[in-house]
């Protein structure tokens, strides 16, 4: 479910080979939460672990010969302190309006955020995507079938536009999957079976690797 703003942020993170800044760790009581990702509270040992394996991922990013960008909601939170856009807030139920901003982005604003990041990776290859699975809550006061619908159709029309960007391409993934509506999902209409994972890597490894 990552946003434009996180995703464009990772990346840059990455090709300068910064770190994250440390307040996104937050703690919620006695345990912490990844600001940059969506999970329950952890030990703040773990959750320094977690943030050092998805780096670890990240800082491959600069000698990548390939990058596939996933994109999955428009909406999310910015920390208006640090810059950031984040995926909650330590107290999402009363957040703290003075620093955190709900961010709902239309197609402008993401390519204003996502275009300046892949930039930065030089013209290698990179395959933008549209996550097919639905989110399951929303920070928006719509209901959350009518915040996921627009919020792919936004996606989907901004992954078009980055499309045109010299070295980058997209990937008809969120189209294979939904072409077959509920079947293509598991019973909890949310994660999408297996083999239809499958047929989706398959068609991409076919189109881009044969």
């Amino acid at each position: 479910e990552d946003n434009p703003g996180s995703v464009a942020q990772r990346i840059e993170r990455a090709m300068r080979r910064e770190a994250a800044p440390a307040e996104t760790i937050a703690y919620v009581g006695d345990a912490v939460i990844d600001l940059l990702l969506l999970g329950h509270p952890v030990t703040r040992k773990r959750a320094l672990e977690r943030r050092r394996e998805v780096d670890a991922v990240y800082a491959q990013l600069p000698t990548a010969d390939v990058v596939i960008v996933g994109l999955g909601r428009t909406e999310g939170w910015l920390d208006r302190e640090l810059g950031a856009y984040v995926h909650r807030v330590p107290n999402q139920s009363q957040p703290d309006t003075r620093r955190y901003e709900r961010v709902v982005m239309d197609a402008d604003t993401v390519c204003e955020l996502l275009e300046p990041a892949l930039r930065l990776l030089g013209g290698r290859p990179v395959l933008l995507t549209v996550t097919p699975g639905p989110f399951v809550t929303r920070f928006s006061r719509d209901d959350v079938i009518v915040a996921n619908s627009l919020s792919k159709a936004v996606l989907r029309v901004a992954a078009h536009s980055l499309a045109q960007l010299p070295g980058v391409d997209y990937f008809p993934g969120y189209e294979i999957a939904t072409s077959g509506g509920t079947w293509s999902f598991e019973d909890d209409n949310v994660h999408l079976r297996d083999d239809v994972v499958r047929r989706i890597v398959e068609h991409m490894l076919s189109a881009y690797a044969a």
